[in-house]
C-alpha cells in the first residue's frame, strides 16, 4: 500500500513516510563524508509521455558498470539520460558532493533528477 502511495506522489517511501525531500546539492566535509560504498545514486525520469522510471543504484555497482565500460542505456527514448556524465557525477562525490545534483526539465516536458545518498 505505501508504495502504491509514494509512486502517486512520486516519492521515494522514505520520503513519504520521513517527510524529507532530495536535498540541494551541498559539498560535505572529508571527516563527515559517509562510505562511499554505502551510498546511492537515484535516477527519476518524468517523461511527458506519462512514462515514470526510479532507478536506485549502489555506487559501487555505477563504478564497476564504468570500469568495465559500461554506459547508462536509454531508457524511453530519454536522450537526457545518453547525456548523463556518470564519471562526472562519480568524481563530485569523491569530492564531498551530495544530494540532487542533476535536475533537467526538457522544453517537451521531461523531467529528469539525479540524486546521490
Amino acid at each position: 500500500m505505501l508504495a502504491a502511495i509514494a509512486d502517486f506522489f512520486s516519492v521515494s517511501i522514505d520520503e513519504l513516510i520521513r517527510g524529507e525531500r532530495p536535498s540541494e546539492a551541498r559539498l560535505v566535509p572529508s571527516e563527515e563524508r559517509k562510505d562511499l560504498d554505502k551510498m546511492l545514486l537515484k535516477v527519476v525520469v518524468d517523461s511527458a509521455q506519462g512514462d515514470r522510471v526510479r532507478v536506485n543504484l549502489p555506487l559501487p555497482l555505477v563504478k564497476l558498470g564504468l570500469e568495465l565500460g559500461m554506459q547508462m542505456p536509454q531508457i524511453n527514448g530519454m536522450e537526457a539520460l545518453q547525456k548523463l556524465d556518470l564519471e562526472t557525477i562519480l568524481r563530485l562525490v569523491d569530492s564531498g558532493a551530495i544530494g540532487k545534483l542533476v535536475e533537467v526539465e526538457s522544453a517537451e516536458g521531461d523531467n529528469v533528477q539525479v540524486v546521490v545518498e
